[in-house]
């Protein structure tokens, strides 16, 4: 590094020194930004350099502008040269193989989620910190492919355990670029640290060019011209001519001096990348081996290109001499570059995806092998990388103007796919209307998707009015647009819902289409469940008789790529739809359909669906840990998909499963994050996201607003909004809310409201909705199979038991332990044997719900017990620290010394077991709730 180059930076360096210091106690992120050629390379080539100084291990890649085609290249660059170095079994084989779709060095991977790679990625960073720090540096990230900026968003927003410090540099990012958004939200938060690079002031840009250019008008000119750059300082003093116009104009005088050869090694090394290998630039130039180590040594000598990491890898001095330098190569000679690229490539063997960039560069029209080519490649990353896939796939489709409409219907699907997989629903609808716009023969199957795919942007209206203006001619048809319909129109009408899949069960009965039949079997049990239905148990049963029988559980997974708009070849939403319903009716087989729609649908919107649909079946059953992994992975799945309504369902049941495992900052952002998503709807996404976030408050001690967010979001007292599934979840919620602030007639009446009212029983009154369903955001404590199930009248759901026990022992009464004992899940039961219960239950309870991972139910309960050992003075403190009060103005209520206050105050945080007077509200509640009547 040049003594020149940090000339006026010490202030920024301090910010980097500070970033290095905070790797002694954990995982640390830093951000600089700023415009072209302002020194952002320069300060992270002496943050590395001070970091292996101090004896951390550094690892560094630079995006490049043309080479975004390059899945993770960036990260590929950065880390393989160390993988011999570790021991890479110590990931285990589900890591190892979810790396090898960012690592091409660890062998072929396909089918790999982006989400599975972000944590693999995270694991072999904290794996390679283990002796000695690490320092990732990613450079000019604003060239970044988008796996690779997916992945630096959640590196940023997940940071690993190992003492790891990701520092990363860019130019000023679009407004409303994803990871700008990650970047924002981990400065905010506090987990990284920005450091924004303005112009040199005059001293020191004035000391950058003194040694090139004397005191005077020219001097002056140049101050002027490159407005505080040191880049643009550096390149335009190097001028022998004095001050050209621009800096484009001092690279291209360097280039003008250099002989044939050299300059034609140049224009190849800027068409392989930057860093380039020597051996692939000679092919791109034409040139032979020997040749091309003399132009080396001359573009080294003219400082144009500089060593690199690695033996035959060098580098550009900065990205904006590659760029001149391609920008100003002949169109022509880049083709034919790309032409002996790819062919040099096939010749040694690469891997399709390897070739695809440079064929697509060099192939010509109606060049069908070229095409075939990019098809397979696009197939062989869409999992990873479906914004690469969907680029490629239209370079084929750009090949083959005169292909017939079956072809390019073909390719615009997968290409379909590919965009709505990597979260461009946008240009996805586009492309379903040009295969609409061709004649499709399947024209139903592509507006459903097209339907679909409207909903996902959050356009149920338009995805409804789309499908309403479709003519159905025949009984499939009919089938496939009712399903459809049912789909969108279940979050806001479960009933209005289970009429159109009644609708379309009847046509496809009537064509004999059993996977049709199937498919709207499940959804219409689904909508019937929701709605308070019983005969949605009846329709389960024959829906899960239909998929034994027809082999549905045992399909093949759909080959990834493929664009299957067809109803009745896609199995993952029959399954989904009908384990979400068994899950409600308390069936275990609920989640061996929805694993088994996951093994078919691995990636895309179908993927977040059922992964939040088995994370809150799992919750159910009490495996809240395994639910907590299932749900993560739904939330990232979400964020890639960029759908909001998918990203506030998922959120909505991580909220609750956040909850109960005592992760209440996470319920709390999460809930309030799913409210903010769902709040330009009034319907059934934003009603439960409300109630989740209601019963995170209520756990965190601010029953008050509990009470406000759900009356406020759920539809008033009635709860009106929610479906009549979650109807005695909510009321439990907000009876249990309203009672902890005063409001008994509130309570009473939350609780009278919800007892046996909903036709289909505990069975669907304690279930809640369907997560993965579109809207279906998941129940809070549902129940187990009741007496609907068997034929009875309806029993009262649990929840609401539950409540009234609490109003039992407001009311001194003797029976609460009683009403409470009619729950029937895990976490029902766990919070029923609370109410009235003695220190040795409360114990034993803590116990059961520390093997779940229920923290929140074990705090509450060793709160309890806890509460035991309080003395009548230390209770009166406990609720006055509760009620918000200060030390001075307990003191006033109570009579008492500050200084004696305080001594109080101490004892009731050390028996409550309270990390801040804020955890006392909660924790005495709980104590209180588990108080004999």
């Amino acid at each position: 590094m040049r003594d020149d180059e940090l000339l006026g930076r010490d202030r920024e360096r301090a910010r980097l020194h500070a970033a290095l210091r905070r790797l002694a106690t954990g995982s640390a992120a830093v951000q600089l930004v700023g415009e072209a050629g302002i020194g952002k390379s320069a300060l992270l080539a002496e943050l590395a350099h001070r970091a292996a100084a101090g004896g951390a291990l550094v690892v560094r890649a630079d995006a490049a502008e043309f080479e975004q085609d390059r899945p993770y290249g960036p990260l590929a660059d950065a880390l393989e040269p160390h993988l011999p170095l570790l021991d890479l079994d110590a990931l285990g084989p589900g890591h190892r193989a979810s790396l090898a779709a960012a690592l091409p060095a660890l062998g072929a991977a396909g089918g790999i989620s982006r989400p599975h790679v972000h944590r693999a990625v995270a694991a072999l960073l904290d794996l390679a910190a283990a002796a000695h720090p690490l320092v990732l540096v990613l450079d000019d990230l604003h060239w970044a492919d988008p796996e690779t900026a997916a992945l630096v968003g959640h590196l940023v927003r997940s940071p690993g355990r190992g003492r790891v410090l990701l520092a990363v540099a860019h130019r000023p990012l679009p407004p409303g670029d994803l990871l700008a958004a990650r970047l924002d939200r981990a400065v905010a938060t506090g987990s990284a640290d920005r450091v924004e690079l303005g112009p040199l002031d005059d001293e020191a840009a004035t000391a950058l060019v003194a040694t090139h250019v004397p005191e005077g008008p020219a001097r002056d000119a140049l101050l002027r011209a490159c407005g505080g750059n040191p880049f643009h300082l550096r390149q335009l003093a190097r001028s022998p001519r004095g001050v050209p116009g621009t800096v484009t104009g001092t690279i291209l005088a360097e280039v003008a001096t250099l002989d044939p050869a050299a300059a034609a090694l140049l224009r190849g090394a800027a068409t392989v990348g930057d860093p380039f290998d020597l051996d692939l630039a000679a092919v791109a130039a034409g040139q032979d081996p020997d040749a091309a180590l003399d132009a080396l040594d001359t573009l080294v000598a003219a400082a144009l290109v500089v060593v690199g990491e690695s033996p035959r890898v060098f580098r550009f001095r900065h990205p904006l001499v590659r760029r001149t330098v391609r920008g100003h190569t002949a169109p022509g000679w880049s083709a034919r570059a790309h032409g002996r690229i790819a062919a040099a490539l096939a010749a040694a063997g690469a891997r399709p995806e390897a070739r695809a960039p440079h064929v697509a560069q060099a192939a010509g029209l109606g060049d069908r092998d070229a095409a075939r080519l990019l098809v397979t490649a696009a197939d062989a990353v869409v999992a990873r990388s479906p914004a690469t896939a969907a680029r490629w796939l239209a370079d084929a489709l750009r090949l083959l103007p005169g292909a017939g409409a079956a072809l390019r219907h073909d390719l615009l699907g997968r290409r379909a796919h590919a965009l709505t997989d990597a979260g461009r629903l946008d240009d996805a609808v586009a492309t379903l209307r040009e295969i609409l716009a061709l004649g499709a023969a399947d024209r139903t199957a592509v507006v459903a998707a097209c339907a679909r795919t409207e909903y996902l942007r959050g356009r149920p209206v338009a995805a409804l009015e789309l499908l309403d203006a479709e003519p159905s001619a025949g009984a499939r048809e009919r089938a496939v647009l009712a399903t459809e319909r049912a789909a969108i129109t279940l979050p806001a009408d479960p009933v209005r819902a289970a009429e159109h899949a009644a609708e379309a069960v009847a046509a496809a009965r009537y064509i004999g289409g059993r996977a049709l039949r199937t498919r709207a079997l499940a959804l219409q049990a689904l909508a019937l469940v929701l709605a308070g239905d019983p005969r949605g148990v009846a329709i389960a049963g024959e829906a899960a008789g239909e998929v034994a029988d027809s082999g549905v559980a045992g399909t093949e997974p759909v080959p990834v790529g493929r664009a299957v708009w067809t109803a009745a070849a896609d199995p993952a939403d029959t399954l989904r739809w009908l384990g979400e319903a068994l899950t409600l009716l308390g069936r275990p087989s609920g989640i061996d359909h929805l694993r088994r729609g996951l093994d078919l649908a691995a990636t895309g919107p179908a993927a977040v669906s059922l992964r939040t649909a088995l994370g809150f079946a799992l919750a159910r059953q009490g495996r809240l840990p395994r639910a907590r992994l299932q749900l993560d992975d739904a939330v990232d799945h979400a964020r890639l998909a960029g759908s909001d309504e998918l990203l506030a369902q998922a959120l909505t049941v991580r909220c609750h499963v956040r909850t109960w495992t005592g992760d209440l900052p996470g319920a709390l952002a999460d809930g309030r994050r799913a409210v903010d998503l769902s709040a330009h709807r009034r319907d059934g996404v934003g009603a439960a996201a409300a109630m989740f976030l209601a019963d995170a408050l209520l756990q965190a001690g601010d029953p008050a607003a509990a009470v406000d967010t759900i009356l406020d979001g759920a539809g008033g007292p009635e709860l009106a909004l929610l479906a009549p599934a979650l109807r005695a979840d909510g009321a439990a919620v907000l009876a249990e809310a309203a009672l902890a602030t005063g409001r008994v007639a509130l309570a009473r009446a939350a609780a009278g409201e919800a007892g046996p009212g909903t036709a289909a029983g505990e069975a669907g009154a304690a279930g809640g909705a369907g997560p993965g369903a579109p809207g279906a955001a998941g129940g809070a404590r549902p129940g187990a199979p009741g007496a609907a199930a068997r034929g009875a009248a309806p029993a009262v759901p649990s929840p609401v038991l539950r409540a009234r026990a609490l109003l039992a022992v407001h009311d001194g009464r003797t029976d609460a332990r009683e009403l409470a004992a009619g729950a029937r899940t895990p976490l029902e039961r766990l919070r029923a044997r609370l109410v009235g219960a003695d220190r040795a239950e409360l114990l034993a309870v803590a116990e059961a719900a520390d093997e779940l991972g229920a923290t929140t139910i074990a705090a509450a309960a060793r709160a309890g017990a806890a509460g035991r050992a309080l003395t009548d003075r230390e209770r009166a403190v406990a609720e006055l620290i509760a009620a918000g009060h200060s030390n001075r103005r307990i003191g006033a209520e109570l009579y008492l010394a500050e200084r004696t206050v305080e001594r109080y105050v101490s004892a009731v945080l050390a028996k409550l077991g309270a990390p801040n007077r804020a955890a006392v509200g909660g924790l005495l509640r709980g104590g209180r709730s588990a108080a004999p009547g």
